[in-house]
Formats: structure tokens, C-alpha cells, sequence
């Protein structure tokens, strides 16, 4: 390790530790849950009918012992590199960086789709037009960005609050929206077939990114040993059930076919359930989702981005903090990406389920590199220790091919990675004597 690096790691480890349990929880709800309750649940209900429930149940449970895997090892080696620290000490720099580049580049695909699954709902509401809405995503993201660089502290207190507040609003939603529900909507089970099950899993995919950008803030943690596990589960419950519950009501209230399943399936339930004046309510959850996603993904995100950096894959600049803790020049870098892919999505060249997808495609080859990476750090002996990285790799193998041509995404990554690395290598042995 360079002397920088040791410097930049005693600043680092003199960090005030700021993330509890509630915490913790806040932030994974926040993460996992974000954008994809928005939009999935209708999108996956028009791919599979009510086959999406047969998916979701699957999605949920087989992420469980993948969660528990991130948080094992998180707590065995709390780290702002979250995967790519793992995947470092278990499988060597190369295989590091590249899953860090994984992670890094997908996001900005993965949190402007995120946005605008939220501005779609004010644009049901509010009769946003096209323009507008995109203007609207693009100041929100600023905002959570600026609320990152203002220091950690506060984007846990507000992570907190944002997230009661969506978790209270999404009950309502499911409540009132039950004596509305029809058996229709559930008849018959696989309209589609199985296949398209297994393209609606890879959708869902989307929608449990963020178990390992939880891991990118380990070391903010006051015991992660104990705390991430216990989050971990009760984060589990939280999203699986909100999850599920929406599901049902999307498939149970909304006719089939129903052009807004698309775009803001819970706007058009709670319309049908409350009236239309209800579309303003479910556009102020759309908007408190995003934002807590947003702040979440950024602060994660950006710890990881510098973590890249002290290890050389990225700019040193990227991870030094500013008088608030901060990686600010990470969190701008962000930034500047999102800008550049939301003008992308303006113009149509890439939707929403294709940067879905994108970012899925990145989480499964993540995840698969953990699962080996738990096996050689932790050395599992006991089969319940064995389960979280088997049914990962099994997972992986199952979903992956579902992405076609969208892993192209993660093929140029890789390239543009190892083409880098070469012209680096190039460059240093070009300067010695």
C-alpha cells in the first residue's frame, strides 16, 4: 500500500461511525426497494401475467441467502469497496477492479431509470410533458447528490425519515387498494408459459440491486459484525412483503393489458381504489421513493468509486473527502454520468427496461464472483454455511442467459477496462530506464 493510501486509511479509520440497525435498514430499504416498486410490478405482470408472483416469491427468497452472503462477508471485512474489496483479497487486483468497474459504470444506467420511474407518476398526475420530466429527474438527482456532499450525517437522517415514510405510504397503498381486487386478474396462472418467468426474474433482477451497495458503507457501521446480519433479515421482510403486496394489487385492480401498468401501475390503482384525486398521493410516494433511492445509491456508490481509487483503478482524486466527510469529486463524477444517460433516455436510445437490465446483468456476474470470493475468505465447513453461495451460483447460472444482448453493456466495461490496463502497463514500462 502506497503512503497515500496509509494516510487516506488513518483519516478514514478516524471517521465518526454513523449507521446503526434502524439505519442499516433505512438504507437497504432504500436501496433495494427504490425504483423498482414503481415500475416492476407492472412490468413484470404484463410479461408473465400472474406468473410475476411465481417469480417474485422465487426472486425473494433465493436473494435471501444471497443478502445474508454480502452481509457476512461485509461484516468479516467492512470495507467502503464493498464486492470488489471481497472479490480482491479472494481472487487478485484484476478480478477487483473489474467488478468494481462492474458496479461503478452500470449505476449510471440503473439511477436515472430510477428517477424517471418516479417522474412518471407526476407526469400521470400532473400532466408533465416529456421535456419537463426529464428536467425534473435531472434536479432531483442534483439535489441527492448536494445532499451527499453536505456530509453522511445527514444523509442518514434523512434516509431514515424518507424511508418510514415510503414503508407507511406503500401499506396505505396495499390497503386500500385490497377490496378492490378482482380473481380475474390472477386467471390464468402463465398465460406466457414458464419461459416468460424466467424473463420476468431477470426484470426483478433490477428491483434487489443494492445488497451490495450497502456493503460500499461498511466501515460507517458501529459493529457491522452484529449489525449488518440483523439488517439484513429485517430488511428482507420490510421488501419482500411491500413487494409482494403490490404485486397483487397490480394484478388484482388493474385490468389486464392496462396501458399505465407500464409506467405508473400505482397511480392507476389507487385511482381506481380512491379516485383520481388519489394519482397526486401515489405521485408524492413516487417522488419520496426516488429520493431516498437516489441518496442511498449515491452515498454508496460514491465510497466505492473512492475505494477504486486508492486501489489505482480510478483517479486518486475520487477518494479524498471533503470537510464533511464527503467524496465529493466521486459524487460529481456521478453526477456528470447520469446527466449524460438521462440525455440518452431523452432521446430514446436506451428505455427503461434496457438500463433495467444493464444494471441486472452487472449485479449477477457481481454476485457469482462473491459467492467464490465467500467460499475462499469465509471457508464455509458446515452445510448451512455452504447454502448462501450455492444457491448463488446456481441463481446466476439459471437467470444470466435472460439478459441477451443487454450484457453487451458488461462486455464493453471489461474491455474498455483490460484496454486501460494495457495502455497503463504500456505507459510504465515505456518510462524505466
Amino acid at each position: 500500500m502506497s503512503e497515500t493510501a496509509k494516510a487516506d486509511r488513518q483519516v478514514q479509520d478516524g471517521h465518526p461511525k454513523t449507521v446503526t440497525v434502524f439505519g442499516a435498514v433505512a438504507l437497504y430499504v432504500a436501496s433495494v426497494l427504490g425504483g423498482g416498486i414503481l415500475v416492476l410490478p407492472g412490468l413484470t405482470a404484463a410479461a408473465a401475467g400472474a406468473g410475476a408472483l411465481i417469480a417474485w416469491g422465487a426472486v425473494s427468497i433465493i436473494c435471501l441467502p444471497i443478502a445474508l452472503m454480502f452481509g457476512q462477508l461485509s461484516a468479516a471485512i467492512p470495507d467502503a469497496g464493498g464486492a470488489s474489496t471481497f472479490v480482491r483479497q479472494a481472487l487478485g487486483d484484476v478480478s477487483a477492479d473489474l467488478t468494481g468497474w462492474l458496479y461503478f459504470w452500470v449505476i449510471p444506467f440503473g439511477q436515472p431509470a430510477v428517477m424517471l420511474s418516479g417522474l412518471f407518476y407526476a407526469q400521470y398526475a400532473l400532466g408533465l410533458s416529456h421535456t419537463l420530466t426529464f428536467a425534473s429527474a435531472w434536479v432531483i438527482l442534483v439535489g441527492a447528490g448536494l445532499l451527499n456532499i453536505s456530509g453522511t450525517r445527514v444523509s442518514a437522517r434523512v434516509q431514515s425519515i424518507v424511508t418510514g415514510s415510503i414503508i407507511f405510504l406503500l401499506l396505505g397503498t396495499i390497503a386500500v387498494s385490497i377490496p378492490h381486487m378482482s380473481r380475474a386478474g390472477f386467471d390464468p396462472v402463465l398465460p406466457h408459459g414458464w419461459s416468460a418467468v424466467g424473463s420476468a426474474a431477470a426484470l426483478i433482477m433490477w428491483a434487489y440491486v443494492g445488497w451490495e451497495n450497502v456493503s460500499s458503507i461498511a466501515e460507517e457501521f458501529h459493529n457491522p459484525r452484529r449489525d449488518f446480519v440483523v439488517s439484513v433479515v429485517l430488511s428482507m421482510v420490510v421488501i419482500g412483503g411491500l413487494y409482494a403486496g403490490v404485486t397483487a394489487v397490480v394484478l388484482g385492480v388493474l385490468p389486464q393489458g392496462s396501458s399505465d401498468s407500464g409506467t405508473a401501475p400505482l397511480a392507476a390503482v389507487v385511482s381506481i381504489s380512491l379516485g383520481s384525486w388519489a394519482s397526486w398521493l401515489a405521485a408524492l410516494v413516487a417522488i419520496l421513493i426516488v429520493l431516498g433511492s437516489a441518496t442511498a445509491i449515491i452515498w454508496g456508490t460514491s465510497s466505492l468509486g473512492a475505494s477504486l481509487a486508492r486501489t489505482g483503478s480510478l483517479p486518486a482524486k475520487l477518494a479524498e473527502r471533503n470537510s464533511r466527510g464527503s467524496f465529493q469529486r466521486s459524487v460529481l463524477l456521478l453526477l456528470t454520468c447520469y446527466t449524460v444517460v438521462l440525455i440518452v433516455m431523452y432521446f430514446d436510445w436506451v428505455s427503461i427496461q434496457d438500463a433495467a437490465k444493464i444494471v441486472g446483468g452487472s449485479a449477477m456476474i457481481i454476485y457469482g464472483l462473491c459467492a467464490i470470493a465467500y467460499v475462499r475468505l469465509v471457508k464455509p465447513k458446515r452445510v448451512a454455511t455452504w447454502i448462501p453461495p450455492l444457491v448463488t451460483g446456481a441463481f446466476v447460472a439459471v437467470v444470466l442467459p435472460f439478459f441477451g444482448r443487454t450484457l453487451l453493456a458488461q462486455l464493453a466495461i471489461v474491455m474498455a477496462y483490460l484496454l486501460l490496463r494495457a495502455v497503463r502497463k504500456k505507459g510504465r514500462s515505456d518510462v524505466r530506464p
